[in-house]
């Protein structure tokens, strides 16, 4: 079945390239997907359909709109409010290799993914510029929400990059604006649990990444949490090997010029000496990423630290019963019988907190205080 879909992927990247080479001069082979006469308001009803199959007939729709700069401007705005939402979904389906990942999903992805970066050409010709920011990691910045598990009613386990987005509003990219030079920014979460730098990159979800960068594209690396385990060999790798692995990550981004932005990683709930002084559980990795990215001359935000300084204000008992996965097993009995104890990931509160941190670190590298 694995084979089966690779080779599929394989034939429906090509389609692809020559869907988008048609929709050079005008929508072209787009309009197979959709209706005459469209209109923006035949999009939306197609849109919030749930048939994945009629929701991209509604997309396809969107492109021949944005593509003749009829309603331009509200047929972009309805891309990145429901577009990036219906591709997103599709790939959180496809991101687990498990048996109901059927062809007709493979190609539709891929034939969103062409749809996806017709718009972009065409809204960036048209003075709308769309830039994107990856978030690649471990599993505190990685993406939990799922269907399931609505408003993190049964688990609330939240990694900072889920609340990452909602700081890119237009107000806020004003202040931006010079730094970023886009009108819109979409977030795309990459962030895996149980990552170190060596094994996100062996395993080959660096690659899944790597060829889909854009120039202009930003990506956030976040690595330590699981590099720095040595109790857990089978992603644990020395400050030597972290360094070297941070190093290649960065040469590949500039080589799509693209742009790399280190990130320390967030402490963990512990070691506290007293309520309010939380100390480094992550030994020198912190300051082996801040050697590599002064040897590269690479921006850099210090989470480490305006994490270890906010919880330290916040004082040992607010953070633990707020931020963390620290509760009884009263709370979230489904999920958690027993309770959870977990001092490392976040529940929504502390997510949010956390993702303030890293959108402060990302004012400052704009030179904004």
């Amino acid at each position: 079945m694995k084979l089966r879909i690779q080779i599929i992927v394989f034939f429906t990247i090509n389609i692809a390239a020559v869907l988008l080479a048609s929709c050079v001069g005008g929508p072209g082979v787009l309009a197979d997907y959709s209706q005459k006469p469209v209109t923006l308001q035949d999009a939306c009803l197609l849109i919030d359909n749930k048939d994945q199959n009629v929701q991209f007939e509604g997309l396809a729709i969107l492109a021949e709109i944005i593509s003749t700069g009829e309603n331009s401007a509200e047929a972009t705005k309805l891309w990145f409010q429901k577009g990036e939402a219906v591709l997103s979904a599709l790939e959180k389906e496809l991101l687990y290799e498990v048996p109901m990942h059927i062809e007709k999903e493979v190609i539709l992805y891929n034939k969103l993914s062409a749809l996806k970066s017709f718009v972009y050409d065409r809204t960036e010709k048209g003075g709308f510029i769309v830039k994107r920011f990856w978030l690649v990691g471990d599993s505190t910045m990685a993406d939990y929400s799922r269907p399931s598990n609505p408003n993190k009613k049964f688990n609330p386990m939240t990694g900072w990059g889920e609340m990452f987005q909602q700081h890119f509003t237009p107000e806020n990219l004003s202040l931006l604006k010079d730094y970023l030079q886009a009108d819109s920014v979409i977030v795309i979460n990459r962030g895996m649990g149980g990552r170190s730098t060596r094994t996100y990159w062996n395993e080959g979800s660096w690659k899944k990444v790597f060829t889909r960068l854009h120039e202009g594209d930003f990506v956030l690396v976040q690595f330590g949490h699981n590099d720095s385990s040595e109790g857990y060999p089978d992603r644990y790798i020395d400050i030597s090997g972290y360094k070297k692995y941070l190093e290649m990550y960065v040469n590949d981004i500039r080589s799509k010029q693209a742009v790399p932005i280190l990130c320390t990683s967030v402490n963990r709930n512990y070691p506290w000496s007293g309520e309010h002084k939380l100390a480094n559980v992550h030994g020198g990795y912190p300051d082996a990423m801040k050697e590599v990215a002064g040897k590269m001359n690479v921006q850099l935000i210090d989470m480490t630290r305006r994490s270890l300084d906010f919880f330290s204000e916040k004082g040992k008992p607010y953070v633990t019963s707020h931020y963390f996965m620290v509760f009884g097993p009263d709370k979230y009995p489904e999920a958690f019988k027993t309770g959870s104890d977990d001092n490392t990931h976040f529940q929504p509160e502390g997510a949010e907190a956390v993702a303030l941190l890293a959108w402060e670190g990302l004012l400052e590298l704009a030179g904004i205080k």
